[in-house]
């Protein structure tokens, strides 16, 4: 397993691509960053370019003292042979479509039963 890291941090003390170096190579890999926005409403753009060679999660985070609505969008170019021992390459079915839906539901019921009280 490879230890926790960030690839991409707004901190040039914590990742390789960051607000000061915002674009790169990691891994094999070219990665660019928009840079740290503090300006509301804040946008921010990652960029991977290329396959990483190990399973890889996004953090948003919320450095403001108030509540804030994160809306993530991606896409991505199809793999073409998918093989078969890449983890995540199948074809999106009704039941795949299921499998997500539901794990964002329990998600969601979790959080918010952990965080009733948050706003209050």
């Amino acid at each position: 397993p490879v230890d926790m890291q960030y690839v991409v941090h707004y901190s040039s003390s914590k990742a390789p691509i960051n607000d000061r170096d915002r674009s790169g190579t990691y891994n094999g890999v070219k990665i660019s960053f928009s840079g740290d926005d503090r300006s509301s409403p804040v946008t921010e753009n990652i960029t991977i370019d290329g396959v990483l060679p190990f399973p890889c999660s996004l953090r948003l985070q919320n450095y403001d003292d108030f509540d804030a609505q994160a809306v993530m969008t991606y896409s991505y170019d199809a793999i073409v042979p998918c093989p078969k021992d890449l983890k995540g390459c199948a074809p999106y079915t009704d039941e795949v479509q299921w499998s997500a839906k539901r794990v964002v539901y329990d998600w969601s019921f979790v959080s918010q039963t952990q965080f009733a009280d948050a706003g209050a």
